[in-house]
């Protein structure tokens, strides 16, 4: 299925949401149905919150294994984005199941916070694979870099503990009234809201010099998602607390819209594949090996480390140069050498922006440190 599909499928699933959400906005401002009816339609607005992480999560497995799965670091961040989903759907589920079927209207604690915690987990791990993909760790070599890691995690912390605690629970972090397991949940949520609001900043102020190319906007759509996430969080936790939530709040659109974000950021991570080579073909008697040769070797395998097998399709589309069976190394055959290893950087850059081509320069970093600047190709200067 194609990009642009995966794309409709979630987009649809959110438009009726929407107008559902609106309708029943409409129904209860006017008074247009009984409240029985209106208090079984907002129960209703549980499914949607149910529905799109699940549909995501299953899309978003696919994309993951397009590109390696745990075989790649983009593989992994989005096979754990993807299990996110796929855990918080699962939670709906119980929840659902809670609300539907018993009498319980609120089902806090119960066994459906095991999803949202198991997603809260996942997705944590699965958004800080993401930030050895935009370029983090080359800004964690500046001192700026440095001097941002220290301060945001400050700023996050002092911020959250104002909203999810003052705020949102009227001051009051620790609370056994309701037993100890929900002390527990009460204890979790607000960490990993701390965590995941750290991470995502942290990757968006640190990733802001290198974030680019064809994936730009998916990964954007993962970090609003998350912060996204946060607001939701915090509109949940102070309903709670001031004892207004009930299932059709706005805290569960937020939510649902969360969801909505990150699926389209997961789905947004279709693998390019191995499209029509446009590059100069393999012809000819292969030429003597040089230092291009290991420069052009070191690159793609760094590359497949965050890429996966994308790695390999890309430099194929490229042309010029052969692999051999093993893939320990390589053979031009027509064409410049260095023109070759520039197009192939630049193909990269094309897909995650400078964090990529900082990946090949760091990838040769010392292979070209004995060449002179005429010797280095343009794009590793």
């Amino acid at each position: 299925m194609k990009q642009s599909k995966l794309f409709k499928v979630v987009v649809i699933l959110y438009a009726i949401t929407v107008v559902f959400w609106l309708t029943l906005i409409v129904i209860s401002k006017y008074y247009l149905a009984e409240e029985s009816t209106v208090s079984f339609l907002k129960l209703l607005t549980q499914i949607p919150l149910m529905v799109i992480p699940l549909v995501g999560g299953i899309l978003g497995l696919k994309n993951s294994i397009s590109w390696g799965g745990t075989k790649s670091i983009i593989g992994r961040s989005i096979l754990f984005l993807s299990l996110g989903l796929l855990a918080w759907g699962c939670g709906m589920i119980v929840w659902n199941y809670y609300i539907f079927f018993t009498n319980i209207e609120i089902p806090y604690p119960s066994f459906a916070d095991v999803g949202y915690v198991l997603g809260l987990f996942f997705l944590i791990f699965g958004v800080w694979q993401l930030s050895k993909v935009v370029g983090v760790n080359f800004a964690l070599r500046t001192r700026r870099g440095k001097l941002l890691l220290l301060l945001i995690p400050l700023v996050v912390i002092g911020a959250s503990i104002y909203l999810l605690v003052y705020v949102a629970r009227g001051g009051v972090l620790i609370d056994t009234s309701g037993g100890y397991l929900k002390l527990f949940f009460d204890l979790l949520y607000p960490l990993g809201d701390v965590v995941n609001l750290t991470i995502t900043v942290s990757i968006f102020l640190l990733s802001l010099r290198f974030l680019g190319g064809k994936y730009k906007v998916p990964i954007l759509m993962l970090l609003a998602g998350f912060v996204m996430f946060y607001i939701a969080d915090f509109s949940f936790s102070y309903t709670i607390t001031v004892g207004t939530y009930y299932n059709g709040y706005y805290p569960d659109f937020l939510f649902t819209t969360t969801m909505f974000i990150l699926s389209l950021g997961v789905v947004g991570f279709t693998s390019p594949g191995n499209g029509k080579k446009n590059g100069m073909p393999v012809s000819g008697i292969p030429k003597s090996p040089t230092i291009f040769n290991e420069i052009l070797i070191k690159i793609i395998k760094r590359q497949e480390l965050v890429m996966g097998q994308t790695a390999w399709d890309e430099a194929e589309n490229i042309g010029g140069f052969a692999v051999d069976e093993s893939r320990n190394s390589i053979s031009f055959y027509d064409g410049d050498q260095k023109e070759i290893i520039d197009c192939l950087v630049l193909r990269y850059e094309e897909l995650f922006g400078k964090a990529s081509r900082e990946v090949c320069k760091d990838a040769v970093r010392r292979v070209i440190a004995g060449m002179s600047p005429e010797e280095i190709p343009s794009t590793l200067k």
